[in-house]
């Protein structure tokens, strides 16, 4: 790779977007959802009092991981919400979903941010 790569600071990456952001909604406070995956994976969310979410991993009968992380939730449209948090035990990793009450389903997405090293090689 012959040109430079920079590394964008996750505070600049918001420059252009955080002027067009959905206000809050505390709709979700006090609730719990569990989201069932194709792999017969569940990830039950509960929602907290404050801005603060628990989550857990659950394949089978067994919890196999868990965490917990502050959450923004944002409602575009009834009963669908754009919920997002940073895991707080996985190195720049978020975690964003789409709830859409009116059908029962969800989409949901992890992404981590590459490592300086990383973005500088030409594996991105």
């Amino acid at each position: 790779m012959s040109e430079k790569v920079g590394v964008i600071q996750v505070d600049e990456m918001s420059i252009g977007f955080s002027e067009n952001i959905l206000p809050d909604t505390d709709d979700l406070k006090g609730k719990e959802v569990k989201l069932f995956f194709e792999n017969n994976t569940v990830i039950n969310y509960k929602f907290n009092e404050s801005d603060g979410l628990t989550w857990e991993l659950i394949q089978g009968s067994e919890i196999i991981k868990s965490g917990k992380g502050e959450y923004r939730a944002t409602c575009p449209r009834d009963n669908i919400y754009f919920v997002d948090f940073i895991k707080e035990d996985e190195r720049a990793t978020t975690v964003s979903f789409i709830l859409d009450f009116n059908q029962g389903i969800t989409t949901s997405f992890t992404g981590t941010l590459p490592t300086e090293k990383e973005a500088k090689s030409d594996k991105i």
